[in-house]
């Protein structure tokens, strides 16, 4: 049985040719110093284009929806967010379980994470599913209401640039707030200097990303 790494992109890379969601990151698994350290399963589901794997509104209104590319809306007024898996969201988690019931997946190795839209739906999946040893959200956000649901009991590696104009950084630093709040330090926070919507670049160069993720598991 294998650990199991999942990853969400993000709206930009929808479609159906199943190739442009393997840019963030996906080299990282075929090096062949990795492939022989970090023996796993490796799935990157690719939404349809214009389509989410969560659906995310505030005071009502939808904030993704088809041709929509920005989470400006999000700004800082992140309590008012509600975030729940879509459709798309609810086939990756299908997808899961079909692997996990072909007996091949180590259920205490479970992985996941995810840029922009992906990373919204990171966190949603581990507030939803109590399946997943770690998870690195990337440029995203949390609904509020769903934090207790995972704070201290799902390691989390949070990145976020400083200068992303499509979903702020208050996004990520909220969520820390909440963390630290109730005491959490199964956490890592990582805001780069300078840095736009593009924080995944500098994550997947982390000197220890792989690492950090295959040192957790679940009891």
């Amino acid at each position: 049985k294998y650990p199991f790494f999942i990853f969400l992109h993000g709206m930009g890379l929808g479609g159906k040719d199943n190739k442009k969601q393997l840019k963030r990151g996906a080299k990282l698994f075929l090096k062949p110093e990795n492939r022989t350290k970090y023996p796993c399963i490796v799935l990157y589901p690719q939404a349809p284009l214009g389509r989410s794997f969560v659906k995310i509104t505030k005071n009502g209104r939808p904030l993704l929806y088809r041709g929509f590319r920005k989470f400006t809306t999000v700004k800082h007024d992140q309590a008012k967010l509600e975030i729940s898996l879509s459709a798309h969201g609810e086939m990756v988690y299908d997808l899961i379980r079909e692997l996990i019931a072909e007996n091949v997946v180590d259920t205490t190795r479970i992985y996941i994470g995810g840029a922009s839209m992906g990373a919204f739906c990171t966190f949603q999946f581990i507030s939803e599913y109590p399946i997943f040893a770690a998870a690195a959200p990337m440029a995203g956000g949390a609904d509020p209401s769903t934090i207790d649901k995972w704070a201290g009991k799902v390691p989390v590696w949070i990145v976020h640039g400083d200068k992303d104009p499509i979903v702020p950084v208050e996004s990520s630093r909220v969520v820390v707030k909440q963390l630290e709040e109730r005491g959490v330090t199964n956490y890592r926070y990582n805001e780069y200097c300078d840095v736009k919507h593009h924080c995944w670049d500098k994550a997947f160069i982390e000197p220890d990303y792989l690492e950090w993720f295959f040192s957790k598991s679940k009891e």
